[in-house]
Parts: C-alpha cells; structure tokens; sequence
C-alpha cells in the first residue's frame, strides 16, 4: 500500500506554524514526507490502551449497545513526540493529506492502520479482560480486524475518553480553514502529546458497517478541509427559509447553517452519510446560488437538525 507524495503541499502561507514555540516550528517546518512519519509512527508505537466500545446513540435499526467498533490508545514515547506531532499537524501529516484531497487522506489512514495493525491485534489477543469472550469482540481477533479495516477506521490525536479542551493554545492557523470555518475550535486544536487514537469502524450485530451520521473517519469534505478557490463559494446567500432551532437560534444564511454545523458536528473526525449529503448541498448551494438548490440544501439542513433533536 502506498501513498505518494503528491508534491501539492499546503505552503508555509497558507499553513502556518508562527504560534509555535520555536522548537516546535523547526521540526514541523522540515516538512517530512506522510510515508516516513506513519512508518516512524508504527516502528515507535506501544499500544498503551485499548477497547471495545459499544455505540452510544444510534439510528432507527441501529442497536445501541451491541454495534461496536475497537478504540486503541498509541504512544511513540515522550521523547520522540515530534514523530506523532508531524502526524497530527504536519504540511505533509495526516490533517495535511485531507488538505491536499479526500482520496489522499483516505490513503494516508489506510497506510496508517496496515502498519499498526500487528501491534493492535497482538495487543488485543493477549488483553482478554478487553477483547476476551466476556466482551463483544468474544476474544476473536478477526472482529477486531474488521473493525481496523472497514471503510470509517481512523487515526488521529488523542482526544481522551472524556471532554477535551478544543481552546487550548497554541493554534495551527491554516488560511483555508480560517476562511471557511472562521469559528471553528477543533480544527486549529494542535496537541504536541505522544499520544495517537486509533478507532475502528462500527459494526452491526448483523456485520453491518455503520456511520454515525455525526461521526466518522476524517475529515473529508470540501466544506470542512475548504474548497479549491475557483469554485468561488458564496455562503452568504440565504436559505430558502429561516430555520428557528429549540434553543431559538435562527438560521437565515448558508454562513450560519456551515457555522452550526461545524459546531454541533463538527468534531476533527466527522463523516457520515446524512452529514456528508448535507455538506454537499450546502457547497452547492453556495457555488450555484440556484433557487432549487438553496431549496434543496435548506430542506437537508431541517433533516440533518432533526436527528440530535435540535429542532
């Protein structure tokens, strides 16, 4: 499996380090190659946590409970943390990759998780209070496989088992997504930590890939890793109607609809099926300033509210 190299890295305007603390900007700035970093990554790698964890909110014919994915916990040592630095961070890293292209960065976690895979499945097999008969995984390491390989596997930064302060300085400060996503916390969040997440796919009882709708991968739509400029986006156009949440928050434009939803869905993970569609039409409706698909992407939106009750 690989991964070239594309030679289209974000510049060093357009994705900057300059809140960094010198050291920090020195390494990043070497710009090394994704391939090298995952290797790195896998060789160093120690599985320090992992497993099964049970889906909490579903959908209609989604058993919570009983679908349910892997999640391991990864460290490349504290002294070699700027290995999983230029993972998370880098021009070249992860979150660089899904700059460059949906397919580059979908390639980029595949490599990611084949590499770490033997320490995985071996961390598994011998943690039977974790992965053992007495949990879902029933101490068969081909689930936890199939976890790892299914199509919403993901790697990214330790993001804890509980709340995790997206605030937290300093910021990657990357023009695109300032443009797009001016109000966005997660995407700027820049942990310098050894640690790495690694979370499988869930599965149905069934052996059913399922996709939160607010959940997923990694970030693969143009509307959250930006759109190439000639598209020339215009968010400020109105939705077909005002659509007035619980809270009472109204949304009258596409710019407070994106906004809303990089903040309720937005986590550095989110794909998905009903997220994706209405990101889709959102960016449509942006490019085209058609009626019909203002109409179509206002229509998405109510759906998309509907499912965490926000209306």
């Amino acid at each position: 499996m690989s991964t070239a190299r594309s030679g289209d890295i974000p510049s060093r305007d357009e994705w900057s380090f300059a809140q960094f603390p010198e050291e920090r900007q020195r390494y990043l700035d070497d710009d090394m190659p994704f391939e090298d970093i995952a290797r790195r990554i896998a060789n160093l790698a120690t599985v320090v946590d992992g497993c099964v964890n049970p889906l909490l909110e579903g959908e209609v014919g989604v058993p919570k409970d009983t679908t349910w994915r892997v999640w391991f916990t990864i460290t490349v040592g504290a002294e070699h943390s700027d290995i999983s630095d230029r993972y998370y961070g880098g021009r070249d890293g992860l979150r660089g990759r899904y700059w460059q292209s949906e397919e580059a960065g979908i390639a980029a976690t595949a490599l990611s998780i084949s590499l770490l895979s033997d320490k995985l499945l071996q961390f598994a097999a011998t943690n039977a209070d974790k992965f053992g008969a007495s949990t879902l995984a029933r101490g068969d390491t081909t689930l936890v496989s199939r976890s790892l390989r299914g199509s919403s596997a993901k790697t990214w930064a330790y993001e804890k088992k509980l709340y995790q302060n997206y605030k937290e300085r300093p910021r990657l400060m990357v023009a695109r997504w300032a443009k797009n996503a001016p109000n966005s916390e997660h995407w700027p969040w820049a942990p310098a930590g050894p640690l790495l997440d690694v979370k499988g796919a869930f599965f149905t009882p069934d052996d059913r890939e399922y996709v939160h709708p607010k959940k997923g991968s990694a970030p693969t739509t143009s509307i959250m890793m930006g759109s190439p400029e000639n598209h020339a986006p215009h968010y400020s156009r109105k939705l077909a109607r005002v659509i007035v949440l619980k809270n009472g928050t109204k949304l009258g434009t596409l710019h407070d609809a994106r906004t809303l939803v990089l903040d309720v869905f937005g986590s550095v993970n989110a794909r998905g099926g009903a997220l994706d569609h209405t990101i889709r039409k959102l960016l449509a409706a942006a490019e085209s300033g058609k009626r019909a698909d203002i109409a179509d992407a206002t229509d998405s939106l109510v759906r998309l509210f509907q499912a965490p009750c926000l209306l």
